[in-house]
C-alpha cells in the first residue's frame, strides 16, 4: 500500500472553550457568534441552485441481496452489503425514517424511473445505491431525487474535490493520521468521523486532497445500511490551527463543505464536535456559518480541551488515545489498509456521472481566499493546486 512515513505534529495548543448554549431540541450552538454580513455576501450565500436532471441504468438484476447486516467497517475487495434492514434497525428506520417494507420497492422505482428520465446522466440506478438517498430524505422521493442530482452535479464540477479514487495519492495524509472513521459507534448509535485539522501540512498536502479525503470516509460509510439510518457525527479537532491553515477557510471549501453536508451527500449528519479550538473560534466561525442552516448550527457542540462531555456521547473506547481513549487507542494504519482494500469500489464509483466539464468551467477554476497565508500559499497556482500539480482524477484535484 506504500503508506509513507508519520510526519512531526505541530505542537497542540490548549485552549478554552466558547462559552455554548442550550437549544429548544436540546443541543449546544455556539453563543455570541454572530454572522458577518459582508462575509456572506463576498461568499455568495448558501443558496444551492436547482440542478441539471440526469439518466440512469435500468432495475432488472440490481437486488443487492438479503441477511442481516453487519456493524463493521469497509467490506474487503468491496462488495456490497446488503441493503435490507431487520430488527431493531428496521424499527428505528420505520420511526425516523418513515421507511415502510411494504412501499420501499414502489419508491425505488419511482425514484429509479425520475433518474431514467434524466437527460445525461450516466448514474448508479441498483437498489442499494438509491436507498441511501430515499433514506438521506426519508423518503420524500422528490427530494431524493434532487440529491441525486446535486451528488452527480458536484462531482462533475469539482472533480479535485468529489473524486473517490486514486487511494495512493492521498496515502501521506492518512499516514499524517488527519482523518479516520472510528470503529464502532457513539451511544445514538452514529459512525464517528475523526479530523485532526493540525497534522496537516500545507509543504506535503493540498487543502483538496484534505477535502477529498473526507469525502472518501463519507463514501465508505454510506455503504453501510445502518448508518443510512442512523448518521453520523464529527469530532473536529482544531488544535494548532494557525495561518498555514487559513487557506481552508476560503469561500470555495467552505462553501462546497457545508453543500456537501446540507444538500449533495446522502448521509445524515447528526454532530459536530469542536474540540481543542483556538481562542479566535468566534472569528472562524463566523466565516462558516453564513452558509449553515439553522439545524446545521444547532449540531455543532464546543469541549475545548475538557472530554468529559464527549464521553458522554461518544465512548471512550472507541477515541483516539488523545481524547481520552484506551492506550492502543484508534489504529489509523488499520483504517488506511480497509479504505485501499476498496480501491476498486471508489474506482467503479467514478465511472458514472455526467459528462465532464470543458476546460474553464466549473468553480473549481475560480478559487478565492479570503487571507494571505504561508509560503505555501504563494506557491498555489490560480486554480488551487500547488504547482507542479494537475490534471484531474487525483492528479491534482480532490474531494
Amino acid at each position: 500500500m506504500g503508506l509513507g512515513k508519520k510526519f512531526s505534529r505541530a505542537k497542540k495548543s490548549s485552549t478554552a472553550a466558547l462559552p455554548a448554549a442550550k437549544t429548544a431540541d436540546g443541543a449546544v450552538d455556539v453563543a455570541g457568534v454572530q454572522a458577518v454580513d459582508v462575509v456572506e455576501e463576498a461568499c455568495g450565500g448558501d443558496a444551492v441552485p436547482d440542478l441539471v436532471p440526469a439518466m440512469a441504468a435500468s432495475h432488472a438484476g440490481h437486488q443487492d441481496g438479503d441477511g442481516p447486516v453487519q456493524d463493521v467497517g469497509p467490506r474487503e475487495g468491496g462488495a456490497e452489503p446488503a441493503w435490507q434492514l431487520t430488527g431493531s434497525w428496521l424499527q428505528r428506520a420505520r420511526d425516523e425514517l418513515h421507511e415502510d417494507p411494504a412501499s420501499t420497492a414502489a419508491l425505488l422505482d419511482r425514484l429509479r424511473g425520475l433518474v431514467q428520465e434524466d437527460g445525461d446522466l450516466r448514474a448508479r440506478c441498483d437498489d442499494g445505491f438509491l436507498i441511501r438517498f430515499l433514506r438521506a430524505r426519508k423518503f420524500n422521493v422528490v427530494k431524493a431525487h434532487k440529491t441525486v442530482q446535486r451528488y452527480y452535479h458536484m462531482k462533475r464540477k469539482h472533480p479535485n474535490l468529489f473524486r473517490a479514487d486514486n487511494l495512493d495519492r492521498l496515502d501521506g495524509m492518512m499516514a499524517a493520521e488527519m482523518h479516520g472513521v472510528l470503529e464502532g459507534r457513539d451511544n445514538e448509535g452514529c459512525r464517528v468521523l475523526s479530523v485532526k485539522i493540525d497534522n496537516y501540512n500545507g509543504s506535503l498536502h493540498t487543502v483538496d486532497d484534505f477535502f477529498r479525503l473526507n469525502v472518501v470516509a463519507l463514501e465508505q460509510m454510506v455503504r453501510d445500511p445502518e448508518t443510512q439510518v442512523s448518521g453520523i457525527v464529527v469530532i473536529v479537532d482544531l488544535g494548532g490551527f494557525g495561518l498555514q491553515h487559513a487557506a481552508f477557510l476560503a469561500p470555495y471549501y467552505v462553501k462546497n463543505t457545508t453543500e456537501v453536508i446540507q444538500e449533495s451527500f446522502p448521509l445524515r449528519f447528526k454532530g459536530f464536535h469542536v474540540v481543542n479550538q483556538p481562542f479566535y473560534f468566534a472569528a472562524l466561525y463566523a466565516v462558516i456559518r453564513p452558509f449553515m442552516k439553522e439545524k446545521m448550527k444547532r449540531r455543532v457542540v464546543l469541549h475545548g480541551t475538557r472530554f468529559d462531555e464527549l464521553h458522554k456521547v461518544v465512548p471512550k473506547d472507541i477515541l483516539p488515545q488523545q481524547y481520552g481513549g484506551p492506550p492502543a487507542g484508534f489504529q489509523y494504519a488499520r483504517w488506511a489498509s480497509a479504505l485501499h482494500g476498496l480501491a476498486g469500489y471508489f474506482a467503479e464509483l467514478e465511472s458514472f456521472g455526467y459528462p465532464e466539464e470543458a476546460e474553464g468551467e466549473g468553480e473549481g477554476r475560480r478559487r478565492l481566499s479570503l487571507f494571505s497565508t504561508s509560503r505555501r500559499q504563494s506557491a498555489v497556482s490560480t486554480d488551487g493546486r500547488a504547482d507542479g500539480q494537475g490534471g484531474q482524477g487525483g492528479q491534482g484535484p480532490a474531494p
